[in-house]
């Protein structure tokens, strides 16, 4: 689940921004570079081992995963909560823009950039990487199912039961007569 979270979004932009120039390679870059962000953003909270790689947000600055001037945009917005979605804003934001320089050609195209769920995945993510941290290995005991401490199990079916048909076919139509002429 986690290894191909943002593949989808990233092949869909690297195919949705056309042109080889220079500024359609920086969109194209930059745009696969706040997906990765984001999930760095989202898994520092619920990973260890991502935490002890990102321990502040400038390590994604040294890392190369947010310039200094997005840092201190991402600072500048206060919000009581994770601001997981403000790369993701950035994102559609760029693709816009992309769009608006002909860089993306057709509303389809651009339609499904901006309807992809990226929140509602971070979201599950978040969401499933606390529930997995949280149960650790408490696992009730393994024990024999008590149907098979019956010296003579009996079926869990009766007999009358056995004897239907497991595909009866009432009111279908097996006997429906169709009258061909020629």
């Amino acid at each position: 689940m986690y290894t191909c979270q943002n593949l989808e979004p990233a092949l869909q932009i690297t195919q949705a921004i056309r042109g080889d120039n220079e500024r359609s390679k920086t969109l194209r870059r930059t745009c696969i570079r706040y997906l990765v962000m984001t999930e760095a953003m989202v898994f520092r909270d619920i990973s260890p081992s991502v935490r002890k790689r990102f321990p502040t947000m400038n390590h994604l600055v040294t890392s190369g995963l947010m310039t200094e001037r997005e840092l201190k945009e991402y600072d500048a917005v206060s919000s009581p909560h994770a601001k997981y979605w403000l790369p993701i804003q950035w994102l559609l934001s760029l693709v816009t823009l992309a769009r608006d320089e002909g860089r993306i050609q057709g509303e389809v195209i651009y339609v499904s950039l901006l309807d992809y769920p990226l929140r509602d995945k971070c979201m599950v993510v978040f969401q499933v990487g606390f529930s997995v941290e949280d149960c650790y290995d408490d696992y009730p005991p393994v024990d024999r199912d008590a149907f098979w401490q019956i010296p003579n199990p009996e079926p869990l079916y009766t007999a009358q039961s056995a004897m239907r048909p497991v595909n009866p076919q009432v009111g279908s139509c097996v006997n429906m007569y169709v009258h061909i002429t020629w």
